[in-house]
């Protein structure tokens, strides 16, 4: 059972609404897993933020050392009608688009990886 968390959903389901975007980490065992698929999906697939609906296409992934590599590769396997010829050229498409220089890209990934150094909680 989930119990105790909805604050911390809350707060996530809120940065989703402003920034689209909300990076979840912490030690093995923490509860990232059971805080996103007990308190944050339930929440978005309930319609928690009206104006995007609630028909939602999850993608997970592990970071590792390549976090905008190994997320490129996410969200590509996410496609599958995609041919397996044309599979380098979309996983670079997604990496640039990733990469780009956009306002909190590269904080976002140092973010990322400080995070996998530090055990740093957000």
């Amino acid at each position: 059972m989930f119990f105790g968390r909805e604050g911390q959903s809350d707060i996530i389901i809120n940065n989703l609404k402003k920034s689209h975007f909300s990076a979840i980490t912490g030690a093995s065992g923490s509860g990232k897993s059971s805080l996103i698929y007990c308190g944050v999906l339930p929440a978005l697939y309930g319609g928690f933020i009206p104006e995007a609906g609630s028909n939602w296409r999850v993608i997970t992934f592990r970071p590792g050392s390549s976090p905008f590599d190994n997320l490129a590769s996410a969200i590509f396997n996410a496609a599958p009608h995609i041919s397996a010829d044309e599979s380098d050229y979309y996983k670079s498409v997604i990496l640039s688009i990733l990469k780009k220089k956009q306002p909190g890209a590269k904080r976002n990934n140092k973010a990322v990886k400080g995070a996998k150094k530090t055990r740093t909680y957000y």
